[in-house]
């Protein structure tokens, strides 16, 4: 079945833009947490912390994890709503777009078998020379 796709909703495209970027956050701060607890548990952090103080010439020098983990969240959450922001934009941009060039064509299956090959173009046959066309 083949439907034309002429309008999309902006709010509907940035509510799932925004859900779909705040679990992806999510996913990378869990992640980064998990890296962060193996690092501090096998000594990786302590040997860049003192490598990071050789470099900068103090010795003290140690990283804040829980500074870095609310930093992490709020680049998280802008990150969310700049990708709702750029989503319904996108759509609008799309809906206007749609209006001038008549939509987009989409090919829908019912998944109710193997999905049928697009239909061939079929070539027209070549008269040989001195053949009559034939009568309809």
């Amino acid at each position: 079945m083949q439907l034309r796709l002429r309008r999309v909703e902006p709010w509907t495209v940035a509510r799932f833009a925004a859900v779909a970027y705040l679990s992806l956050g999510l996913m990378c701060l869990v992640a980064a947490t998990v890296l962060w607890v193996v690092g501090r548990m096998t000594g990786a952090l302590a040997s860049i912390e003192h490598l990071v103080g050789q470099l900068r010439s103090s010795p003290g020098f140690h990283f804040d994890g829980a500074k870095l983990i609310v930093l992490a969240a709020a680049g998280a959450l802008v990150l969310a709503l700049a990708g709702a922001l750029a989503g319904g934009v996108a759509t609008a941009l799309f809906n206007l777009t749609s209006d001038v060039v008549g939509g987009m064509d989409v090919t829908v299956h019912d998944g109710g078998g193997p999905p049928r090959p697009p239909p061939k173009h079929r070539r027209r046959r070549r008269r040989e020379p001195g053949r009559a066309r034939p009568s309809p």
